[in-house]
């Protein structure tokens, strides 16, 4: 009896990146989650041993100073707070 996967089809995005940002996070996730060595990241992702190296380099540095996520960025939704400083009406009031 053959079973057929309903998800399958959804596995590409996770399997097959096609953003530069998707890839480099899943071979960081590769190095630093799963404990590849980055002789194995770059032959699995295609990268260059040396661009393997950068990516961790570069990783480390921006995890270690910033103050967001890489990768995952929280969104509000809704509307954009209105900015009710006396400069944005001095501006508007000064230009008419």
């Amino acid at each position: 009896m053959l079973i057929i996967n309903p998800n399958e089809k959804y596995a590409s995005y996770f399997n097959e990146p096609t953003s530069p940002t998707h890839k480099r996070y899943l071979a960081l996730r590769m190095f630093f989650g799963d404990g590849c060595s980055a002789e194995r990241v770059a032959h699995d992702t295609g990268y260059t041993i040396s661009t393997v190296y950068s990516m961790i380099r570069d990783f480390k540095e921006v995890f270690d100073h910033a103050t967001d996520d890489q990768f995952f960025k929280d969104y509000s939704s809704g509307r954009k707070p209105i900015d009710h400083s006396e400069e944005v009406y001095n501006t508007v009031v000064n230009a008419i």
